[in-house]
């Protein structure tokens, strides 16, 4: 609302510096001394044109300004906000710890290489970045070791309401041992003894339940038929598994 009175305050501003300068200029051509070959200009017209145009330009810079502060003000204003979690019957405990063990299945099945499950837990963008490190470790002839993984702090940093899933971002502090070892188990790379330290940011969806989506994520229809797990209008699966967890994105928080 303070956006669009800024805005309007602005226009009408720019508005009436146009009346002011055609005004003076439909004064200013009154005075003219109109010779067969030259045309002289009053000085008093050059420099009201001027300060007009000048003025005008101010107004748009001070437009710019006002729309650009307040963008930030807003911005800033939501990040200050509390999540509003739009999740009905969340417990942040119970999904917690469920992020936490979505977590550690991921890790132990990327590092056993157990693509069937992996695929299962991660998104398909995901699911692609993790199946090429397997290829590479694999044509390399090295494995990738992750042991004592531990991770607290765990704090839900915002919730996206999408049509039949919800999007959580995730930050945690993350412990855990990393390193490679080849096919005769010797470490070639990384500490089997130190713990390496991070703090990560994660991207978890969140399946609706079917009762929970009112439109179809494909076509959009609205549905009307809840005993089905497919759109009556395009066939479309709306959700794979209620309430399954996902592993979308995983990102390291730089210091």
């Amino acid at each position: 609302m303070k956006r669009k009175k800024a805005n309007i305050i602005c226009i009408i501003a720019i508005i009436l510096l146009l009346g002011v300068t055609f005004s003076y200029q439909k004064l200013a051509i009154n005075n003219l001394t109109i010779d067969m070959k030259n045309v002289d200009i009053e000085s008093t017209y050059i420099l009201v044109f001027v300060i007009s145009a000048f003025l005008i330009f101010l107004s748009l810079l001070l437009y710019l300004f006002i729309d650009r502060y307040q963008s930030l003000s807003i911005k800033n204003q939501i990040k200050a906000e509390k999540v509003q979690n739009p999740i009905n019957n969340f417990s942040e405990l119970e999904f917690t710890k469920e992020v936490f063990d979505l977590y550690l299945k991921a890790k132990k099945s990327y590092v056993e290489r157990k693509k069937s499950i992996l695929k299962d837990l991660l998104s398909d963008e995901l699911y692609k970045v993790y199946e090429l490190k397997i290829e590479k470790e694999e044509s390399e002839g090295v494995r990738n070791n992750i042991e004592n993984l531990k991770m607290k702090d765990i704090k839900i940093l915002s919730v996206k309401d999408n049509i039949n899933y919800y999007e959580l971002s995730v930050k945690a502090h993350v412990s855990y041992r990393n390193y490679y070892t080849n096919s005769d188990n010797f470490i070639v790379k990384g500490d089997a003894s130190k713990d390496r330290e991070e703090n990560i940011i994660l991207s978890i969806i969140k399946n609706k339940k079917i009762k929970e989506i009112k439109n179809c994520p494909n076509c959009y229809h609205t549905i009307t038929n809840y005993e089905s797990n497919k759109c009556e209008f395009c066939n479309s699966i709306i959700v794979t598994s209620s309430d399954a967890l996902k592993l979308n994105r995983e990102e390291k928080v730089k210091k």
